[in-house]
């Protein structure tokens, strides 16, 4: 599941300008956020995957370890895309619960595919969590796009 799943995604919301394919007919805004979000997000991606293995190597569950580093991963992201990525200005109080709901709503997925898929079926958790990275990346890419720092002045 790559960017042009993910632009059909969006065409199918009836997006202006979307057009499927690479980066194509996506406004300089979506590209610069989009790319700004795919950078800090692999960033944040690699740092979480290494806690998670280290946590889980120690010991620990793969439902505590990602426990214990999703929190982490979601006040460093706060800081960084707040700014970084979508340019927002946007209040703390408005855009901080709407970060946690967004986040809290990734957490709940993300356990639940590692449970289902590692803990039931038997996949191997930590490809499993790979994989289950990017598809919470990608949906939490769609709510602080549009949910957590619109750029549209009615909120």
């Amino acid at each position: 599941m790559g960017l042009g799943y993910f632009c059909v995604v969006l065409a199918r919301i009836n997006l202006e300008g979307v057009k499927c394919g690479p980066m194509g007919g996506l406004s300089n805004l979506w590209k610069r956020s989009l790319v700004r979000y795919t950078l800090t997000g692999t960033a944040m991606s690699v740092a979480m995957y290494g806690g998670y293995a280290l946590l889980e190597k120690s010991g620990l569950s793969p439902q505590w370890a990602i426990s214990i580093v999703y929190p982490l991963a979601v006040i460093a992201s706060y800081v960084i895309n707040r700014r970084f990525t979508f340019g927002s200005n946007r209040a703390h109080t408005t855009a901080s619960w709407r970060f946690i709901l967004a986040h809290s709503t990734g957490y709940v997925l993300n356990v639940s595919l590692l449970t289902v898929f590692a803990t039931l079926f038997g996949f191997p958790h930590l490809i499993v969590e790979a994989i289950v990275i990017v598809v919470v990346g990608l949906s939490l890419y769609a709510l602080m796009r549009f949910f957590v720092f619109p750029r549209e002045s009615g909120e």
